[in-house]
């Protein structure tokens, strides 16, 4: 029996970007078990973003990596990543990208038809599928989610109250990493905090942090603390971590393992992708945790904690 074609999944961002999609990547793994799904995302440009392979990688829901350029602009670029689609000898794509404009779809439909592909699902090509519906009772919106999943009627429907959707598919080891992590707060809740963020319009600042922890704080006394985020927000964090009374266990960080990422195929300088899907310092506080908390970041991560006052913070090991 012929092995069944590698299929293309085309989504671009990050952490929230990724959590978003995930009941479209169940559907998609559904739909097409016994192809190669390869992904075609990009490589996020902040070192405080999750790259989207790095989140998926190892799950099973995603195989190889071909990387999206950040600007794709010019006809040589075009071209290459042309070349490197028709490589995979996928004739089908599946389109997850965000919605941006009618003008953008009908754009990004013709390209890959250039690329040779004959079957292209999602596409959102009407006002419909390019909107968040608002229910006209309550006025609420339409979570980007379910508008995802309608672009993908074509493959199935999904069961948003399936939890399974919403599945890491985090292995043994990454559940028992999760464990060890918080295995100091004895069982007891915690809360989970990012203090940093990739864009600046979205960084609450240190004293708004500072404030909101101490009124959590006061309503939630023996509620545990976990700090997580990239390398460059330990130096906020670490302040709120250690202030207070000296706990009874010294404060620590240690890593966490890394969730493996899937290949890409290695390229040289000049070529229209970015070579690699690392970032250029290791995130701290990782999904291969598995633990609520820590689901928040990418791969490599250190936690770091304190227990003093209302808050008890912890981290994996010692350094």
């Amino acid at each position: 029996m012929p092995r069944a074609k590698p299929i293309v999944v085309y989504r671009l961002g990050s952490l929230g970007d990724t959590v978003v999609a995930l009941p479209c990547f169940h559907l998609i793994a559904r739909s097409f078990p016994d192809s190669e799904r390869v992904l075609l995302t990009n490589v996020p440009v902040s070192t405080k973003a999750a790259p989207l392979a790095a989140i998926l990688g190892g799950s099973g829901l995603i195989g190889r990596v071909v990387a999206y350029p950040a600007k794709l602009t010019s006809v040589r670029a075009l071209l290459a990543l042309r070349r490197e689609l028709r490589a995979t000898g996928a004739t089908t794509l599946v389109y997850l990208a965000e919605k941006r404009g009618l003008a953008s779809a009908l754009r990004d439909l013709l390209f890959f038809r250039f690329c040779g592909f004959s079957r292209i699902v999602g596409v959102p090509l009407t006002p419909d599928l390019q909107a968040n519906r608002r229910d006209p009772v309550s006025g609420e919106v339409e979570p980007e989610h379910q508008r995802l999943g309608r672009t993908l009627r074509p493959l199935g429907p999904i069961d948003v109250a399936d939890r399974s959707n919403w599945d890491l598919r985090l292995t043994a080891a990454e559940r028992e990493a999760g464990r060890a992590a918080t295995a100091p707060f004895g069982g007891r809740p915690f809360l989970g905090v990012n203090m940093g963020g990739k864009a600046a319009e979205k960084d609450w600042g240190a004293a708004r942090w500072e404030a909101l922890l101490e009124e959590v704080g006061r309503r939630v006394p023996g509620l545990g603390l976990l700090v997580v985020g990239a390398g460059e927000d330990r130096e906020r964090a670490e302040p709120r971590c250690r202030a207070g009374p000296v706990p009874r266990s010294t404060p620590a960080g240690g890593w966490l393992p890394a969730r493996p990422r899937p290949p890409s195929r290695p390229r040289p300088p000049s070529s229209a992708t970015t070579a690699g899907l690392s970032t250029s310092r290791p995130p701290w506080g990782s999904p291969a945790s598995g633990c609520s908390a820590a689901t928040t970041g990418p791969a490599n991560g250190i936690l770091t904690g304190r227990a003093t006052g209302s808050f008890t913070g912890w981290a994996a090991s010692p350094p």
